[in-house]
Parts: structure tokens; C-alpha cells; sequence
């Protein structure tokens, strides 16, 4: 092999500078190949690709000779054309640089003219161009002869040189149209394949036809550098078609031209060199001479073009002789045509983020409606005219990973980051790295995400790690979008899943969501089968929709046209308005049909589209292409298109058992727009290129050959080492039901490992689905099923899973079975459901539920003060000496205590003081710890009444927790002090103890959604009171989406209600707020008023206040107060003094128009809070007297009552109202103090970035007036 030579220039240099290149793990040396000015080229087995293949070496290590190396992988690598030498990988190891290339088997074109008995194929040593200018020449026609080569003779040698001028063209094309000019064209860089094939080597010096910075050096091989690039002038294509002028002659006369000193056109010299040719070579056919005479103009503009160097060797006049051309240009490359409207909704949206906003656009079309190419274009425009960072994915319809969305979106997240210097990354770097990259192994490839992942800790709960990992995320995005304009792009979302539509909504939903522009593309007649497009429609966004129409009948024609043109040119029997009307304005199908006749061009299948209206369709384009492939390609294809997603190439090699002629048969495939590939290796991906190929190859498959395939596909992934899911979806096409289902339980459970349950939690149903069990083997895949469900926090459906696992086991089982289904019942809000499964369960032990409020109440009584009269002393015991049915009894206590204690607080204290005693007399020290925990958290409710006895009982439960170091033990015990803290109105610490909890139910409590929602209730309380507005409008809406998208009612139901409904008035969405409650008043029971239903009025007020409806606010309030007062939620001291806050605000609002009974009511809350007697409730009071004096229009008492107020506010820890009087007094003062009290006000309203201040403060604060 010849022309080793990286920088294009062959040079003499001493043995002692050659590369020394040992064999490795990977590359085994067989041999040297050649040698260069840039780099040496050895024959190596390369194990890894499993082929020998050509590898060239870097000689000299520098930053100029490392640049244009790489340079020189990258642009031709991108270029796939049978007349092009293929690259494969480029290499780095240390300061050694290498890449892997094609072994053209054969020799150098100058042997290979002159017919049997060639001489070697070698590098031919000539002089050193780099920065320096040429040598001058002799002013003779030719060069000396070389010794022992003479001019061509035969006629054989003349069709030989005539055939593979041809080829050389025709990849000399290839590459210009790519843009790109070679610089060294010379014999030794042409080699011929055994069987003919002209393959062009060395781009060492390669460089874009727009030259850039840098590219004005002098570089070349002198004897065939054109007059202009000798001389350091503007080089175009013609300046390579000067090299091959050169190379015919000396083919032809076997002597070189003689390089003239000046690029000036002389007529002289065209004669001399017409003389010399005659001379030298009297055989040779005029055609040829006259070729390579005009090729030899020193004028560049009188050299001929590509097009029609072509047509002079044949490639026009002989379409059928040689195979057609075809140019790797990508079908994104073609030219965009129409989409306006579409291009400018996206640009609007784009606009938008410039200013801080965020932005998603879902692209939809039918599939071949040019959705992808319309935003790649996009793309690439505000990535070159707006600096733009653009992260680009695909979802592929079978890939088998978590997050498959999202997935290729991460990996070029992974490679952006990679790209940054270690400072940048390190200032993009969200503190929960080490979550994200948990979810995402991929970005453990940039270092600070491999450090953070090492400190996260062994066992945290799955779900808040993906909480953590969901919030890294978006505040990796959020900083990433501050370094410039951020686009985020993934193509058919319609094979998405819901793991990834719950984290892309994290990041969009508000409040506050970095400034990205979202884009997503699918297809849309699959849009109702997605669950990724099902689960973005629940979210609170509103995204801007682009639906792709065909293209216009002229637009159709125009893209036709445009791809004819840059393919040469149609036959003139086809008339590209027939090849739009059979498109049906599918940019894709105008495409395939271009292609199609282009390389029929002239034969009978032009005539196909003569006066037809609708003649050939796409599928018979892509018969036509099938019909013409060997049978090994077509093996290869069928392979490729069964697998469904990207294969490594070895897998598809081996599945369609094709052997060693796979990389021919792959080269073959992409340049028929059939395959792409993802780079050169057998562990390379390769896939049909669009999915209109594979549906078309599998659909002409028999259901043998596709289950014979799918049987192949397995067994070449089982040797690949891939993953279950995939496995089973080929042996589950196979036939080989048994086989898939367990493979996909083996799925499921590495899928709950990456935290992407919902994925989990399907293949387990499709494990069912292949193979039903019964018995205890049943009863054990639904027990996995109903656990899985549980961690993610679909407590409906996991409560239905356990109930489908009570088949065919024993009752004692199938009892345990029903408990844990009514737990997960309870705890998704299901009461009813739950209640009934609860009943069942006590009654199979022979004891009963209380089944009204009054019963409940009795019995809690009669629990209490049994536990009064025993104390709270017990003995310790082994847990193996508690009797089964204690036991039993001990598990439906606590199940129905914790799962009750946020929806009804009675009869939740009634089991929760039966799980105290039954714990105390079982002697259980965990259930102890956490029964007197909750306990503390019952009592506490009382307020200050009861602080002594509940911190009393805390400490019993903290006491035991320590000391057994048991984390559920340890949550409680926070959670009972975050309780006492907030009872007693210790906001901060009350925040405090409920994050340290949290934070226990993250890293040690996996499956304990149920709790770390309940601390999220609390904590929302807390944030509140302490004014932490912004916090809480962040937080909430985040909260509320999981709970949606994990289908858990409760938390939905509480997270849309309540105070926490407030987190929509912050940033003045009152109709948002309004639906949200809404939908939460059509899932309260009806049977009573529970908490719950507290919320819902506590929220429905607020909003009415929030409009200006004060009256309408009051109305429903004294509608709804005497169920209140009988629930006995009043006795819960916070609840109390919230209630008799908001039932004075809606009065004074009603007051102010007119209605004489609300002042009495707002005058009898107030004093009501002032006689509770806590910081407080006295500074809710003094509000209260605030409204009622600029009631009565009384402006020096609202005076002097908001002065009051404003003092206790700030006593009492609450900013949020405090700020709320501090506005009021600033606009009834005016003047200097007024500005000021205006002015404090303000800055809190603008740290927590309430969007409407004055409705907002009228809120907390209704004006009187």
C-alpha cells in the first residue's frame, strides 16, 4: 500500500525515525505498509474489529501535526464513498496518535495500468513542501524519464487507465460536493483493488473548500501541485483536477510534466506539453490527451469541472457499465424547502428564552413529513448566528434502557461537558452530581460526577434518589443555559417512556424553570400510544404544538428539483412534478423517489413516471433497492431491520450469518440509504436508516424468517452480553414465551436498580403476560410487582398487585397479602377501598373496625387510658418469642396509624394507641420506638397544652432509636419533634428536625414514599408561616407532578389543596389554583369531614380573598363551620387558630361590603386568637383589629393596630404577614415613614417573588376599605 505519507507529502527521512509500533492488547502488527512526512502506516490484526486493517501512525507529535491529523480522520470519516479510502477510529494513547483505516488489498495505480507483473506499490520520496516555497523547475515540457518506466503501449493499459480515471473522479467529486479539497493528488495516493476498485488515499492536507485560519500554508507534493498552489495563491476544486492533469501524463508518457514557474496562462506552454505527450506516448487516444491537456491549464477557470471530467471519461454516455454514484450527504444536508410558518414558531419560541423564559415545542407529523430535517435546520441556524448550545437526542422504539427518551440527549450532555475546561464543568456541576449520575452512568466519564456518585451513600431510598437526580438535572440545565442560549432537541418521542416525561417535566414545569427551549419531535399517528406524550400532556405546562403538514404541491417540485440538481441531473423522460404527486408532499418519499431515478437514470424505470399520476410508491422504490442487493446484503438488512433499534455490527453480522463480507455489505447498505452506521468498530452501532426501511423489510419477511431472525438476534446478543430486555423481546419473538419472562424479570429488576420503576413495573407485567403462574410462584411475581409499584408511590395499583398475589397461596399469606394491599390503598387516598381491606383483615383475627366517628372516639378513649394505667415502661424480648397473632395484630395497628394519621386524625390516634400498648406488651423495641414517636406527634397537636407530655414521650421514643440505630425508628423520632415544633409555633426548628427527616427517608428508607410525603406536608407548613414564599411555589408544583405521574391520589389531593394550593397564588395563577381544587372536592369521601375536606375549604377561600370575592369567601366558609367545629379538627391547635384566621379574614372582607354579621363574627375570632395566648394567635388578632378599624373606616386605631401588628408578626417568626401590614400601614402613613413601611413590604414581596403583591397582600391582609 502506498502514499503513507499523513501531511500528503512523501519524504525521505532515516529508519531511525520511524515509528516504533509494538503490538498491544488490541492491535496485533503484521507488517509495515508505508511511510510518510506524517506518518507511518503498519498492517494490523485489530481484535477489537475483529479484521486486519490498515493503521497509520502519527511520526511527529506537535500541536500542528496533531491538529491536521485530526482533521483528516474527522473530514473523511464523515464521507462515505466506495472511491474514498474508509476510516474507521481515531486513537489516543498518551502523546502516541493513530487512527484505523480501510487495507485496500491490491496496488498503486501505476502498476495496476500497466497490467501483469507490476512493480510494488511504494511511497515515492519527493521533496518537502511546508511553509517554504517551491523549487524553481526546469522550463522543459517533462520531467527525465524514470529508470525502467516507459510510456503505455497497449490498448488494454489505455481501458485500464480510462476505467480507474473514472473512478478516481467520481470520489474526487464526491469529496468537492462534501466541500472539501484533497491538496495531493498523486499515483502513489491512488491505489486499485483486486477487483478494480480505485480507492483515493491520504488526506493529510485536506482542507475545506472555504479555506479557515490556518489553511494559507504552503503544503503539497511540488511535482503535482497546480501553478496557484505553488505559489501560494487562492486554491479551488480545479487545483486538484490540475493533479490528476498531472498524474495522466505521467501514467501515460511515464515521465512527470515540468512545474512551470508562474501560474500565468501561456500558450506556449500548452503546446510544448501537447508536443511532449505526442512524443512520449504516440499510442495514447487523443481523448485522453486532450483530457489531460486542458486538466494541465495554468489557468484554473479554463481547467475543466468535475461534472465534466466525468462525462468526458464515459460516467454519462455509459450509465449501466459501473456503479452509480453516490455521495455520503446525509439527508438533513438537502436543502430545506418551505416551512416558513413552522421555522418561525420556532425562532419566536427561541426568542422567548433570550429573555429568561422557557419554552417547549413539540413537532408533530406524519412519519417522512421532514420533521427532523425542519429542526435540524433550525439548529443549525441558531447554533451558527446565535452561538447557541444545542444538545441533540433520538428515542429509539426498542431500545432497551431506562429513560430512553432522554438517554442520547444525556450522552451528548456527557460529551458538551466533557469539551468544557475542568473550571467551566466545575461551575456547571449541581450539588446532587453524584444522584444524576446514578440515574445516568454516562456522565460518570467527566471526573466531578465520578467523584460525587463515590460519596453517595450505599443505601438511600430509590425514590428520593431520583428526586435528587431529577433536581440536578434541571439545575444543571439552569446553569449550563447562563453560559448562552440553550436548545434542547429529541427526535420520536413517540417510543418515549414515562421515567423520561417525569424528568424532561421537572424541568419545564413552574415555578422558575431555566430559560432552555425545549423541542421534541414525533411521529403522530403514534401519539396515542405514547406514555411519554400521555404523561407530558398531564403536566402543568402549556407547550407550543407544530403540527408539519405535507409539503405544498410547488414546494414538493422545488425539493425535487433541488435534490435532482445536486444529484446531476433526472433522465429528461422524468419530469419532477410527477415525482411531487406520487411524494404526496412527503419530503422524505421526494427524496427516496429522486434517488430512485437517479440511479435508474435512463433505463426503463424512467418511464414509470411519464404522465403517471400516482405511479410507483415508496414501497416499490424500496423493492427495487431490496431486489437489487446480493443476498448476503439483503441477510445482512433483514437482520438489521428485525432488531428494531441500533445493534453493535458484530451482533448483526453474526445474526445474518454474512462472515467477513459484513464491511463490505455495510458500506454497500449506507450508500443506498438503507443503513447508518455509528462508527467503524464491531461493537459500532449500526440501523436502518428511517423507519419507513425497516417496516418495509420486515414486512416483506414470512413469520418464519422473522422468528428465525429474532431467534439469531438472540443468540448473538446473549454472546454481546446484552441486556435482559432486550434479550427477551427477541426470544419472546422467537417463540420462546418462558424464556422472554424471565429475562424480562431479570429487566425489571436492573431497571428499579437505575431507579426508572415504571419501566420496572411494565416489564414485570409483561413477564406475567408471557407467562401466567399460579401457586406461590405467582404470588411471588405479583409480590415484586406490588413492591416495585409501592416505591415509585403508586399505591393504587401496587394495592391491586397484592391483592392479585392472595391467588393460590394460604390464608395466613393471603391475609398478610390484604394488609399491605390496604396499607398501599390507604396511603394512594383510596379509603374507601383501603377501609374495606383493613375490616377484612382485623376480622380474620376476630377483631372489628369501629365503623362510626362516636365508636371510634370511644374506643380511642378506652386505648388511652389503658395506656395511662399500664405506662409506658415494657420489657424487651427476642422478636422470635412475640406470638404470630400479637404479632398480627401489631402489623394492622401500625399499618392503619400511619396510613390514617394525615386523613382522619381519630381514628388514626385510636390505632396509633393501639400499636403503643400492643408494642409495650409485646415487648417489641422497634415498634415501641416508633408507636411512642407517633404518640409525641398525636399529643402535640394539642399545642402548648400538651408540649410537656409530648416531648416527655419523644424523648422514650428517641432514647430507644438511638440505641437500636434504626432508621424508621430515627425518622420518627424527627418527625415527632418537627411536630412538637410546629405545634408549639417553632417554625425554623420545626423546618429543621422535618429536613433531617427527610433526609432519613432519602438515604436509608427505600420505598418510604408514603413518609417523605408526609414530611413534605409539614414542611410546606412551615415554609409558609415562615414567609419562605418562592421556596414553596418551587417545591409544590415539583411534588404535585410526581404524585401525578406515580398516580397516588392522597398526595395529589393534599398537594393540590390547603396551604399548599398557595404555592399558584404566588405567582398569580388563582385559575390554576381553582381547578386543582376543583379536582380535589370530587375525590373528598362523603361520608363525614375530614381533614382533607378542611383543606379544601382552607384552599377555596383563598382563592376567593386572592380575586377580590370576600363575600362569596365568607359564604362558603359559614356554610361549611359547623362541620368543621363537629369534626373535632378544632381541637388541633394549629388548625384552630388557621381556621378562626381565615373565617375573620373572609369576614373582614365581607365587611368591607357591608354585612353587618361578618364584623361580629371577625370581632368574636379576634378575640378568640388573643385569648389562645401564643405569639401567634395574638398577632393574627392584631391583623384581625386592622382590618376591622380601616373597616370602620377608623384610620388611627388601623393605625396603631398595624403598628401592633407588625411587632407581633415579627415576634411570632411570620415575614409573610408582617410584610403584608407593613404595606397597609406604608399606604395609610404617606410620606417618608410610609415609603419606608412601603418599601420594607416590598422587599420582601420581591425576595420571594410574588407575582401580584397587592392581591397578594390583600390575602393575608383583606383591606377594610
Amino acid at each position: 500500500m502506498g502514499g503513507a505519507g499523513g501531511g500528503g507529502v512523501a519524504t525521505d527521512f532515516d529508519a531511525d525515525t520511524d515509528v516504533a509500533l509494538d503490538g498491544d492488547e488490541r492491535f496485533e502488527v503484521l507488517g509495515r505498509l508505508g511511510r510518510g512526512g506524517m506518518g507511518v502506516v503498519y498492517r494490523v490484526y485489530d481484535r477489537e474489529r475483529g479484521a486486519v486493517v490498515a493503521l497509520k501512525v502519527l511520526r511527529k507529535v506537535d500541536p500542528v501535526a496533531i491538529y491536521r491529523f485530526k482533521r483528516e480522520f474527522r473530514t473523511i470519516s464523515e464521507i462515505s464513498h466506495p472511491n474514498l479510502v474508509s476510516l474507521y477510529e481515531l486513537v489516543n494513547r498518551g502523546d502516541q496518535w493513530m487512527f484505523t483505516m480501510e487495507l485496500v488489498d491490491g496496488c498503486d495505480l501505476r502498476s495496476y495500468v500497466r497490467g501483469p507483473d507490476p512493480e510494488p506499490a511504494v511511497a515515492t520520496p519527493t521533496a518537502t513542501i511546508g511553509d517554504t516555497a517551491p523549487t524553481q523547475a526546469r522550463p522543459s515540457a517533462a520531467t527525465p524519464a524514470r529508470p525502467g518506466v516507459g510510456p503505455l503501449t497497449d490498448e488494454a493499459q489505455f481501458e485500464r487507465l480510462r476505467a480507474a480515471a473514472l473512478q478516481l473522479a467520481r470520489g474526487l467529486v464526491a469529496l468537492h460536493r462534501a466541500g472539501h479539497l484533497h491538496r495531493d493528488v498523486k499515483p502513489s495516493n491512488v491505489m486499485v483493488a483486486r477487483d478494480g476498485r480505485v480507492v483515493l488515499l491520504d488526506f493529510g492536507i485536506v482542507r475545506d473548500i472555504q479555506p479557515q485560519p490556518g489553511d494559507d500554508v504552503v503544503v503539497g507534493t511540488p511535482a503535482y501541485m497546480a501553478p496557484e498552489q505553488a505559489a501560494g495563491g487562492e486554491l479551488s476544486e480545479a487545483s486538484d483536477w490540475y493533479s490528476v492533469g498531472v498524474v495522466l501524463f505521467e501514467v501515460l508518457t511515464g515521465r512527470r510534466p515540468a512545474p512551470t514557474a508562474t501560474p500565468a496562462a501561456d500558450p506556449g506552454v500548452r503546446r510544448g506539453l501537447a508536443a511532449a505527450l505526442t512524443r512520449l506516448a504516440p499510442a495514447a487516444p487523443p481523448d485522453l490527451q486532450l483530457l489531460c491537456l486542458d486538466l494541465l491549464e495554468r489557468d484554473p477557470a479554463l481547467r475543466p469541472s468535475g461534472a465534466e471530467v466525468l462525462e468526458r471519461l464515459g460516467d454519462a454516455d455509459a450509465p449501466g457499465d459501473s456503479a452509480p454514484m453516490r455521495l455520503a450527504v446525509p439527508p438533513d444536508d438537502a436543502p430545506l424547502i418551505g416551512r416558513d410558518r413552522e421555522r418561525a414558531v420556532l425562532r419566536d419560541a427561541f426568542a422567548a428564552t433570550r429573555s429568561g423564559a422557557q419554552r417547549t415545542v413539540l413537532v408533530a407529523g406524519e412519519s417522512g413529513m421532514g420533521k427532523t430535517a425542519l429542526v435540524r435546520a433550525f439548529l443549525r441556524e441558531v447554533g451558527r448566528e446565535d452561538r447557541a448550545i444545542v444538545l441533540a437526542g433520538r428515542c429509539y422504539e426498542r431500545e432497551s434502557v431506562p429513560h430512553k427518551a432522554v438517554d442520547s440527549l444525556v450522552d451528548a450532555l456527557a460529551q458538551r461537558l466533557l469539551a468544557l475546561p475542568p473550571s467551566d464543568v466545575r461551575d456547571v456541576v449541581p450539588p446532587d452530581a453524584g444522584a444524576l449520575a446514578k440515574l445516568f452512568p454516562v456522565l460518570s466519564r467527566v471526573p466531578v460526577f465520578s467523584r460525587a456518585l463515590r460519596r453517595i451513600p450505599a443505601v438511600m431510598d430509590v425514590a428520593v434518589m431520583r428526586r435528587k437526580a431529577f433536581s440536578a438535572f434541571r439545575e444543571l440545565l439552569t446553569r449550563l443555559a447562563r453560559r448562552g442560549p440553550l436548545v434542547l432537541y429529541i427526535d420520536d418521542v413517540q417510543w418515549g417512556d414515562a421515567d423520561s416525561a417525569a424528568l424532561l417535566v421537572d424541568v419545564i414545569q413552574p415555578p422558575a424553570p431555566p430559560p432552555v427551549l425545549l423541542i421534541v419531535s414525533f411521529r403522530a399517528e403514534e401519539a396515542d400510544q405514547s406514555a411519554f406524550l400521555r404523561a407530558l400532556a398531564k403536566a402543568p405546562v402549556s407547550p407550543t404544538i407544530v403540527q408539519v403538514p405535507p409539503l405544498s404541491p410547488d414546494d414538493a417540485r422545488a425539493l425535487a428539483a433541488a435534490l435532482a440538481e445536486r444529484g446531476g441531473g433526472l433522465p429528461g423522460a422524468v419530469d419532477v412534478a410527477g415525482i411531487a404527486r406520487e411524494s404526496g408532499g412527503s419530503p422524505f418519499f421526494v427524496g427516496e423517489l429522486v434517488r430512485h431515478m437517479l440511479e435508474v437514470r435512463g433505463g426503463p424505470a424512467a418511464a414509470v413516471f411519464s404522465g403517471v399520476e400516482r405511479g410507483v410508491s415508496l414501497r416499490d422504490v424500496l423493492g427495487a433497492r431490496l431486489a437489487d442487493l446480493e443476498d448476503t446484503h439483503r441477510r445482512l438488512l433483514a437482520a438489521i431491520a428485525v432488531a428494531g433499534e441500533p445493534i453493535p455490527q458484530a451482533v448483526a453480522r453474526r445474526a445474518a450469518g454474512v462472515g467477513d463480507s459484513a464491511a463490505v455489505a455495510l458500506v454497500e447498505l449506507r450508500n443506498r440509504h438503507l443503513v447508518r452506521t455509528r462508527g467503524p468498530r464491531d461493537d459500532d452501532a449500526v440501523e436502518t436508516y428511517h423507519d419507513r426501511v425497516r417496516e418495509a423489510v420486515v414486512g416483506a419477511l414470512s413469520v418464519t424468517d422473522r422468528r428465525a431472525l429474532h431467534r439469531e438476534l438472540a443468540l448473538a446478543l446473549e454472546r454481546a452480553g446484552a441486556d435482559a430486555e432486550t434479550l427477551a423481546r427477541h426470544w419472546a419473538g422467537a417463540g420462546e414465551r418462558e424464556r422472554a419472562a424471565r429475562l424480562c424479570v431479570v429487566a425489571a429488576d436492573a431497571a428499579a436498580e437505575s431507579l426508572a420503576f415504571d419501566r420496572a413495573a411494565a416489564l414485570l407485567r409483561r413477564a406475567i403476560e408471557l407467562r401466567p403462574l399460579a401457586g406461590a410462584d405467582g404470588a411471588a411475581l405479583y409480590d415484586k410487582l406490588g413492591t416495585y409499584l409501592a416505591n415509585a408511590g403508586r399505591g393504587a395499583e401496587a394495592s391491586d398487585a397484592f391483592l392479585a398475589a392472595t391467588r393460590g397461596v394460604d390464608e395466613q399469606t393471603a391475609v398478610d397479602y390484604r394488609l399491605r394491599a390496604a396499607e398501599q390503598a390507604l396511603r394512594a387516598g383510596s379509603i374507601e377501598q383501603g377501609m374495606e381491606l383493613l375490616r377484612g383483615v382485623m376480622e380474620s383475627i376476630g377483631d372489628r373496625l369501629p365503623r362510626t366517628r362516636r365508636g371510634a372516639l370511644f374506643r380511642l378513649a378506652q386505648a388511652r387510658l389503658r395506656l395511662r394505667l399500664r405506662g409506658l415502661d415494657f420489657e424487651e424480648r427476642p422478636a422470635d418469642q412475640v406470638d404470630p397473632v400479637a404479632r398480627r395484630r401489631l402489623e394492622i395497628a401500625w399499618t392503619a396509624a400511619s396510613a390514617l394519621a394525615m386523613c382522619d386524625p381519630v381514628l388514626g390516634a385510636y390505632f396509633q394507641a393501639r400499636h403503643l400498648v400492643s408494642a409495650l406488651e409485646q415487648g417489641a423495641p422497634g415498634h415501641a420506638s416508633c408507636a411512642l414517636s407517633i404518640e409525641a406527634c398525636y399529643a402535640s397537636l394539642r399545642g402548648f397544652k400538651t408540649r410537656a407530655r409530648a416531648e416527655l414521650i419523644a424523648s422514650r421514643g428517641r432514647e430507644i432509636a438511638e440505641r437500636l440505630g434504626d432508621p424508621k425508628a430515627l425518622m420518627w423520632a424527627d418527625a415527632a419533634e418537627g411536630l412538637i415544633a410546629f405545634a408549639t409555633e417553632q417554625w425554623r426548628r420545626s423546618l429543621s428536625c422535618i429536613e433531617r427527616c427527610e433526609q432519613i427517608v432519602r438515604d436509608r428508607l427505600p420505598g418510604s414514599a408514603y413518609e417523605l410525603h408526609g414530611a413534605m406536608m409539614f414542611r410546606v407548613f412551615a415554609l409558609f408561616y415562615l414567609g419562605s414564599a418562592a421556596e414553596l411555589a418551587r417545591s409544590v408544583p415539583e411534588r404535585l407532578q410526581e404524585a401525578r405521574d406515580r398516580g397516588d391520589a392522597y398526595a395529589v389531593m393534599n398537594l393540590s389543596s390547603g396551604l399548599a394550593n398557595v404555592a399558584w397564588l404566588v405567582v398569580d395563577e388563582p385559575d390554576t389554583a381553582r381547578d386543582l381544587a376543583e379536582q380535589t372536592r370530587r375525590g373528598l369521601r362523603h361520608d363525614g369531614f375530614y381533614l382533607q375536606h378542611y383543606w379544601d375549604l382552607f384552599a377555596r377561600c383563598q382563592i376567593r380573598l386572592y380575586q377580590g370575592y370576600g363575600e362569596a369567601a365568607w359564604r362558603e366558609i359559614e356554610q361549611r363551620w359547623n362541620a368543621l367545629r363537629a369534626s373535632r379538627l378544632l381541637s388541633i391547635h394549629m388548625v384552630r387558630l388557621e381556621a378562626l384566621h381565615l373565617r375573620a379574614r373572609c369576614a373582614v372582607a365581607a365587611a368591607a361590603a357591608g354585612d353587618p354579621a361578618a364584623i361580629r363574627t371577625a370581632t368574636a375570632a379576634a378575640r378568640q386568637l388573643e385569648r389562645a395566648g401564643t405569639r401567634c394567635s395574638r398577632a393574627l388578632a392584631a391583623l384581625v383589629r386592622a382590618g376591622l378599624a380601616d373597616v370602620a373606616g377608623d384610620a388611627d386605631a388601623a393605625v396603631r393596630a398595624l403598628r401592633d401588628a407588625i411587632g407581633r408578626c415579627r415576634s411570632a417568626d411570620l415575614p409573610g404577614y408582617e410584610a403584608a401590614a407593613a404595606r397597609r400601614l406604608g399606604a395609610l402613613l404617606g410620606g417618608d415613614e410610609g415609603r419606608d413601611y412601603a418599601e420594607r413590604a416590598q422587599r420582601w414581596f420581591r425576595r420571594e417573588r410574588i407575582a401580584n403583591p397587592e392581591r397578594f397582600a390583600a390575602l393575608l391582609l383583606p383591606p377594610g376599605r
